[in-house]
């Protein structure tokens, strides 16, 4: 009996845990807006110029429920790995990033049952200058939920942008010989 009083207190206490996991906008915004500020010092990308395009998203998916927590989580993985990898976010364009597809578990039923509480999804589409990539992640345990794969979406989509960049200077390059 003892044993399973504690077990019940033990879920609960995962639970209430992870009902406070996610920030509020306010500390997500203020905690993506440092990583921006210093990601936009002017330092060479790889792809050889000043940066990549500053993100715009915007929700498309036609059957969720938008979370405003995710969009700063995206932008703050993005800055990220821009600052990673020593590539500025310039002024310009914006790069038009559409939310295609979300779901986001229970964070008290995704703590006590894990994978068996489905998984945690979010895909993205990422439009500049014409050209189109996309970018999706997931999360199917007890630990990770909607705040890591909304900043993870956000590194793959810096990788995204940095390659239509990359394609589209090549292009140019291609086209002044």
């Amino acid at each position: 009996m003892r044993v399973l009083v504690s077990s019940a207190l033990a879920l609960l206490a995962i639970a209430a845990h992870a009902a406070t996991e996610s920030p509020s906008p306010e500390a997500a915004a203020s905690a993506a807006a440092p990583a921006a500020v210093s990601a936009s010092a002017p330092v060479a990308s790889t792809a050889g110029s000043a940066g990549v395009p500053p993100l715009q998203i915007e929700w498309h998916c036609k059957e969720c429920k938008p979370n405003e927590k995710v969009p700063p989580l995206i932008e703050s993985g993005y800055a990220g790995a821009a600052g990673a990898g020593h590539a500025s976010i310039a002024e310009g364009d914006k790069a038009i990033v559409k939310i295609t597809e979300f779901h986001q578990r229970n964070p008290a039923l995704r703590s006590m049952f894990g994978f068996m509480a489905g998984r945690d999804e979010l895909t993205v589409t990422v439009s500049w200058h014409g050209k189109e990539a996309t970018a999706h992640d997931y999360a199917a345990n007890a630990m990770q939920g909607m705040n890591a794969v909304a900043e993870s979406v956000g590194k793959k989509t810096f990788a995204a942008v940095q390659k239509l960049v990359a394609a589209e200077r090549a292009q140019a390059v291609t086209a002044t010989r």
